[in-house]
């Protein structure tokens, strides 16, 4: 039997009482599994909320890591730079250690070749003196 918009009627009257039972288990199941569907997407749902609670803070810390590597790089950047001017001052050091002994020795040679020939005016006590040779240094 059917009403005035095409739906089916049912006419209580003449059902058996437990066919009535099937009808109304019908719909009360289909709400259980709709209502487990809602939960299911629920709970779905909290997970991506967790996940996204995660990735903002992964994010932060990633933040604070690149900056952390930032500030490292550029201590290492002046390290290296230190590194090569205490390099560059040791090599003028030892270059300009090499001329100063190289000239020292040039005047002893001079001075021990002048006081063979005789022609030096310090006297032998006077060239081996340390703050009188010193003074006449170049």
């Amino acid at each position: 039997m059917q009403n005035e918009e095409g739906t089916e009627v049912v006419n209580t009257k003449n059902l058996n009482p437990n066919i009535e039972i099937e009808h109304s288990q019908s719909p009360i199941e289909e709400l259980e599994s709709r209502k487990l569907t809602f939960e299911r997407k629920l709970l779905e749902l909290h997970s991506l909320k967790e996940k996204l609670s995660c990735i903002a803070y992964l994010q932060k810390d990633l933040t604070g890591k690149t900056a952390e590597i930032g500030k490292l790089n550029f201590t290492i950047s002046a390290l290296k730079a230190e590194i090569k001017d205490l390099q560059e001052i040791i090599s003028k050091k030892k270059f300009v250690g090499f001329r100063e002994e190289e000239n020292y020795r040039d005047f002893f040679k001079g001075r021990t070749k002048r006081m063979r020939e005789g022609e030096t005016g310090l006297g032998k006590k006077k060239m081996l003196d340390p703050v009188t040779c010193h003074d006449t240094l170049p």
